[in-house]
């Protein structure tokens, strides 16, 4: 009998859970690697005696960004462990494989989470309610690795709450609870902000399970990473708009947006603003109609759409 050569990849056929370990206990394991990687890293940290603030216009562009590579290598080990050693799948399942489509996916996310900020600016600036001043910040020391930091940081957040967690949630109970839970906790995590009020956390929870429906339609994680930096990067290097309650250094302007903090988000930053909201959630709904078509990912897609399990596992059946 020939081998099944889906089955071969490690990969279940669509639909499909792969029999093994419980979801809890995986869930489980993935928590463990997080905390206890999370731990490792904040004691190393703080021994080096390396800087505490790593936000805002002080912060130091080369500690962000030394911060961001572990937090992404932590992101990746969090999901590799349980996922090799108890799923016994690759990457690739998760929509992080390394194939000829991830500069299409990555650059339709840059283009569509570069959307929001500009097309936010540009509206503001036709309604005479922005003033942007240039700036000339230093290239080297923080402009570029302020960018690199933006980028990574952007993609620990999708790997880890968009990522693996969210197909184990999908597991259990499904992925439009997986979408919610992680739109939730997205906005949570940013309730420790500057300026952080219910709108700015309530707003970013909706984009963050609009954000998670596409990765659950597309299957696509690399297409989230690169629609979370783009938005980053446009808003904070591009713009230097306050963005999550604090400005970025290195930044090519300043942007001030004028008018009720309704409309400006007041001190959270622009993506508070109703205005904003209005525009990124056209733009998401526009991708959810598109991405499929151009990011699908058929590998890593079911196990986003999978749901509870009601029976035995359906066996891939090979030729023969």
């Amino acid at each position: 009998m020939e081998r099944d050569p889906v089955a071969a990849r490690g990969v279940a056929p669509p639909g499909v859970v792969p029999p093994g370990v419980a979801p809890g206990w995986r869930l489980g394991a993935f928590v463990l690697v997080l905390v206890v990687g999370g731990f490792l890293i904040g004691f190393f940290w703080r021994t080096a005696g390396l800087p505490r603030r790593l936000l805002g216009e002080s912060a130091q562009p080369l500690a962000m960004f030394a911060m961001s590579v572990l937090l992404v290598a932590l992101a990746l080990a969090s999901t590799c462990v349980p996922l090799r050693w108890l799923d016994r799948r690759s990457l690739r399942t998760v929509g992080l494989g390394l194939t000829k489509a991830v500069p299409r996916h990555l650059l339709l996310g840059l283009v569509g989470g570069g959307l929001t900020p500009a097309l936010v600016v540009v509206g503001f600036l036709v309604a005479g309610a922005a003033t942007v001043t240039p700036a000339a910040p230093d290239l080297l020391t923080a402009t570029l690795p302020t960018f690199g930091a933006m980028a990574l940081i952007s993609s620990w957040e999708e790997i880890v709450l968009r990522g693996y967690l969210m197909q184990l949630v999908a597991e259990m109970g499904g992925p439009g609870l997986a979408a919610c839970l992680s739109g939730a906790v997205f906005g949570l995590l940013h309730a420790g902000n500057p300026g952080a009020n219910p709108m700015g956390l309530a707003i970013t929870a909706v984009n963050g399970v609009l954000l998670a429906l596409l990765v659950v339609r597309t299957g696509s994680l690399w297409l989230a990473c690169g629609y979370h930096a783009g938005w980053n990067l446009v808003a904070a290097i591009g713009f230097g708009l306050r963005a999550s309650g604090t400005r970025s250094p290195g930044a090519f302007a300043t942007t001030d947006l004028h008018g009720s903090a309704l409309w400006t988000g007041g001190g959270y930053g622009f993506e508070a603003s109703i205005a904003a909201f209005a525009v990124e959630a056209l733009v998401l709904l526009a991708l959810l109609r598109l991405a499929p078509r151009l990011a699908y990912d058929p590998v890593a897609q079911p196990y986003y759409a999978t749901g509870p399990r009601k029976g035995p596992p359906a066996l891939a059946e090979g030729p023969s």
